[in-house]
């Protein structure tokens, strides 16, 4: 009976050490190599998005001084052609397909479920908002401007910090590095959807994470820039050094914080890739005052522009933007 309990505890022992010199199988994925990314530039084709944009806060035109905060949601629909690629840069027109406008009751979460209740429509000419948002641009590959080709439209502008004339910028919203970049790659740039001249900012790119997907890869972007705003607008409400076209001021901090989603197709060290859905955050805080130095008689036009709308040009403006952008593929 000893003989055979010591047979079979020195089994045991044994079968254990077996189980326990095997290693468990690892969870864990191949790295995946570093690759030089660049925006899909397919001459002839068209690719569309979904713009939903919550603003909350002040903001003229749409309140006066002392007012309570304003609750805007925009849904917009883009859509991008690509042009002939030319040596200096490739030709891409943003054009926007539809654009509602509602004013809320309050804040709501971003893609909340809002009561009919708690929406007032706010009417906008298709053909205003198109001559304010329709964009066409000379892009490198790596998504960096080589020339605006829109022409500056006489819409008014509302200025809560950038250009909606660069609007499009949220759907190619990174320029990519022109070196191979991989998890954990951090870059900077100096172009973006916030910011343009006289204003200095920086934007910071940062892969969280690359993984592959068949064979593709699906990369994880964020980026954040904050720009110190020290401007000078003409009665358009346009930026301007031209002192004898200054009607206002604009003082203060915008900053831009994005977490977006790309679609990459490597081909060797190569990749090219486009952003299939972005979430960012826009916060303005500015200061927008009438300008104290003697100004010289401005143009009729622009007279009837600033007694028409004079809440644009003066108060203050802090405003949160929440925007989602989708793409709904090419076509």
């Amino acid at each position: 009976m000893f003989h055979r309990s010591l047979a079979l505890s020195i089994s045991i022992f044994c079968a254990f050490g077996v189980l326990s010199a095997i290693k468990p199988v690892s969870a864990e994925k191949p790295a995946v190599s570093p690759v030089q990314l660049n925006y899909l530039l397919k001459s002839g084709q068209t690719r569309k998005y979904f713009v939903t944009a919550y603003f909350d806060g002040n903001f003229p035109p749409f309140d006066q001084p002392g007012d309570p905060p304003v609750h805007l949601l925009a849904r917009m629909v883009f859509t991008s052609h690509t042009g002939v690629t030319q040596p200096q840069g490739t030709t891409v027109d943003f054009k926007l397909i539809s654009a509602d406008l509602e004013l809320l009751s309050k804040q709501v979460p971003t893609g909340a479920v809002i009561k009919s209740d708690d929406i007032t429509p706010f009417p906008i000419e298709p053909e205003q908002a198109q001559a304010a948002l329709d964009s066409s641009v000379s892009l490198r590959p790596d998504g960096s401007i080589v020339k605006l080709l829109s022409n500056p439209n006489g819409v008014v502008r509302i200025n809560i910090g950038f250009d909606l004339r660069k609007l499009f910028l949220m759907m190619m919203p990174v320029i990519f590095p022109t070196t191979p970049v991989g998890a954990g790659s951090t870059w900077t740039s100096s172009q973006g959807v916030i910011g343009s001249p006289p204003i200095n900012v920086h934007y910071t790119n940062t892969v969280k994470s690359v993984s592959a997907n068949g064979s593709s890869l699906s990369l994880i972007i964020t980026q954040n820039a904050l720009s110190n705003v020290t401007d000078t607008l003409d009665s358009s409400g346009n930026s301007t050094q031209d002192k004898s076209k200054i009607a206002n001021t604009l003082k203060g901090t915008v900053s831009f914080k994005g977490v977006m989603h790309y679609l990459a197709h490597p081909s060797g060290n190569i990749a090219s890739t486009q952003m299939t859905q972005g979430n960012f955050l826009l916060q303005v805080k500015l200061t927008q005052a009438a300008s104290h130095s003697k100004q010289p008689a401005h143009s009729k036009e622009n007279k009837d522009i600033a007694t028409q709308n004079p809440s644009i040009h003066s108060g203050n403006i802090d405003v949160t933007g929440r925007v989602v952008v989708k793409e709904a593929g090419a076509q």
